[in-house]
This record gives C-alpha cells, structure tokens and sequence, in this order.
C-alpha cells in the first residue's frame, strides 16, 4: 500500500471511531443525530415537584435569546411540559427566561415578580451545525431552576 492509501484508511478509521461508542458488551453504537428542519434549538420548560392542585397555576415563559424577545412557550399548568421551537445560527447564544403565571381574579397573565422568577433565569449555550439542541428547564417548589441540554437523536 502507498502512503497515501494508510493516510486515507487511517482517516476514514478515525472518523467511523470518533462517531462511535463502545457499551458494556463491546457492541459498537454510532450515534445519529435528527437534522434540524425547521428548527435546530427546542425549549421544554415545566415545574415536575407540584403535588397539589390549588399550586399548580396556568402559566408559560417568555423566552429571550441574545437580549431580544423571540417569542414565548406555549400555556400549560406549570407541572406540564411547555415547548418553544427555534431556528439559530450556530454560534454560543444567551437564553433567558420570564414566568408569566394567570392571575384568575383579574382573568389575566402577569408576569412573576423577580424575587418569584426562576434562578438562574438564564443560561449560555452553543448551537452546533446540523443538530438539534434541546434545553429542558426544570423548576423545583423553592423556584431553583435546573437546566439540561442535549441534541435530539433519530
């Protein structure tokens, strides 16, 4: 074999690992990743701790990226998931998040207070090319607020 032909082999064997994962029984996996049509970063925010109705109020969050208002989750009780759907470049982006929960006496949705909002209300996060990133927002009972991101697999 010429130089050229181990380059390639080695190349092409580099990259099949590099897509590749070994589990617990030596069974090679290779990850692959939905494309984005339509829309390449998704929001799940919801409130999973709530066990009592009386606590569990329709709301929804309005969602900033980069300091600019670019829409909001659907409404749902706060125990449920709520989604928002984007299209990004890619790029590190700013996420920022408001609760706006309805106030049933004046049949309207007011936004929480800050000292209420969830902490942190933010968070950074990368945009890859050709994925999807998912961030779940979860907001326990004391308003603490836990994210997790992850890219939507086939």
């Amino acid at each position: 074999m010429t130089r050229q032909c181990i380059f390639i082999a080695t190349a092409l064997l580099v990259s099949f690992i590099s897509g590749c994962r070994e589990t617990g029984d030596n069974i090679v996996i290779i990850d692959r990743y939905k494309s984005p049509h339509g829309y390449n970063v998704q929001l799940i925010a919801h409130s999973p701790g709530i066990d009592d109705p009386s606590l569990d109020r329709r709301c929804y969050y309005k969602v900033f990226i980069n300091k600019m208002e670019e829409g909001r989750t659907e409404t749902a009780l706060d125990s449920q998931k709520k989604y928002f759907k984007m299209s990004l470049p890619p790029n590190r982006h700013l996420l920022r998040v408001e609760k706006w929960v309805l106030d049933e006496k004046n049949e309207k949705y007011v936004k929480l207070n800050n000292i209420d909002q969830p902490k942190p209300g933010f968070i950074y996060f990368d945009v890859p090319e050709n994925r999807i990133v998912t961030i779940e927002l979860k907001v326990n009972r004391d308003g603490k607020a836990e994210y997790s991101m992850s890219h939507e697999k086939e």
